[in-house]
């Protein structure tokens, strides 16, 4: 079963959005944002990613450089197989940056929502569906570029960069953030519409959950019985 795309292999169902719905009162303004930040790709065997991952963090480290340098609070929410060298790297980079943290701890999207943080993904997170298909709007930086998206589903990743919602580009990002965050009702409307076309074709959630889990269920016992 899948967020919501069909696929062309045999047996994947589009069933939507599995985890309940993310709901949350946000607050009226956005006080800052946190910055989810990728694993570091060391499991391709068969490469070395040294050069990839340090372009990527350096990259994160320019993106903090500018959000500091535009007053914006930030905190660094790192993932939980980061090295301590990489933590290190980090720690030293942002020590003369006022406005930026490494957060102690990981609280949820939705209490970091509720917090008044605005979310930005730096990598191609399924947060993002969560969030689309709940029509909570977040901030895409991608340093790693989107060449891993497949070619169907490069309009849905548009819509976002022409809401101002995506950049690969650290200086070019943080001024979309800082728009982003402090900006007018009519301008959070297209941000909100911009989500619908983004999920569109990759992701929804279930109208009625349980009943769409028993038809799907179901179905497969009646075509197992028949084989």
């Amino acid at each position: 079963m899948s967020w919501g795309w069909g696929g062309d292999e045999q047996g994947i169902y589009p069933f939507g959005q599995i985890k309940p719905a993310l709901r949350v009162r946000k607050p009226s303004q956005v006080r800052g944002v946190t910055l989810f930040l990728r694993h570091e790709l060391d499991f391709f065997f068969s490469a070395d990613m040294h050069e990839l991952n340090k372009r990527y963090f350096r990259n994160i480290e320019d993106l903090c450089a500018s959000l500091n340098d535009l007053q914006i609070t930030t905190h660094l929410r790192l993932h939980t197989s980061t090295s301590s060298s990489t933590k290190n790297f980090l720690d030293k980079a942002i020590e003369k940056m006022p406005f930026v943290v490494i957060s102690g701890d990981r609280p949820s999207i939705r209490k970091l929502l509720a917090s008044g943080m605005g979310i930005v993904f730096c990598y191609d997170s399924t947060g993002m569906l969560e969030m689309g298909t709940a029509g909570i709007p977040f901030f895409l930086f991608a340093p790693d570029g989107l060449g891993l998206v497949r070619h169907e589903y490069r309009a849905n990743y548009d819509s976002l960069r022409s809401a101002g919602l995506l950049s690969e580009e650290p200086a070019q990002a943080a001024q979309l953030i800082s728009e982003w965050i402090t900006a007018p009702r009519q301008i959070r409307s297209m941000h909100t519409e911009s989500l619908r076309h983004f999920t569109a074709g990759i992701a929804h959630y279930p109208k009625n959950k349980l009943w769409e889990l028993r038809r799907v269920l179901k179905g497969l016992e009646m075509s197992r019985g028949k084989k």
